[in-house]
């Protein structure tokens, strides 16, 4: 197959039995078309999510690093090229225990926000946990700084008050 030009350059030439790097989309394309066999990345192995699997209950206020879209490219290669996944259904199971030791870590932490919030750490969080939380924390956040302006407004309404008293009174 000959090279494959693209906005962003040319992939390729294709030779048989010789891996290339490709885009996700055009590996899952041409995976589709029977014309490759992917190579799942070094991440997506039973013994990387095992790893990362023990980290994760290692450690309950941290998350461990993973690619920050994750979830997206694992999906996409064990709904679209399971066949090329080595241990597709041992991998499955280590995704879910990862996802749920993840979730309880990212709700644990929202139960743990207050009012004097500046800021949120989130470390190592992928994408797809990102969107996840995107709108409760926004919104949270905002309901914190309303709060705050509004307390800070009594405060100076009060202040303003007290002073118009004590001049009333001299």
């Amino acid at each position: 197959m000959p090279e494959i030009s693209l906005v962003a350059g040319t992939i390729g030439p294709f030779q048989p039995q010789q891996a290339v790097e490709v885009p996700l989309w055009l590996a899952l394309q041409l995976r589709k078309e029977g014309k490759c066999v992917i190579m799942a990345p070094e991440w997506l192995s039973v013994d990387f999510l095992q790893t990362k699997e023990a980290e994760e209950r290692q450690d309950p206020s941290n998350f461990s690093s993973l690619p920050y879209y994750f979830s997206e490219i694992t999906f996409s290669l064990l709904r679209n090229a399971q066949q090329d996944v080595k241990d597709a259904r041992k991998i499955r199971t280590l995704l879910a225990n990862i996802s749920d030791l993840r979730s309880c870590k990212i709700k644990s932490g929202l139960k743990s926000i207050t009012e004097k919030v500046h800021y949120i750490k989130l470390n190592n969080i992928t994408s797809l946990e990102l969107y996840g939380i995107k709108k409760f924390t926004i919104k949270t956040l905002n309901s914190f700084k309303s709060i705050s302006q509004a307390t800070a407004s009594a405060a100076d309404d009060y202040n303003i008050s007290q002073s118009q008293t004590q001049n009333s009174m001299e």
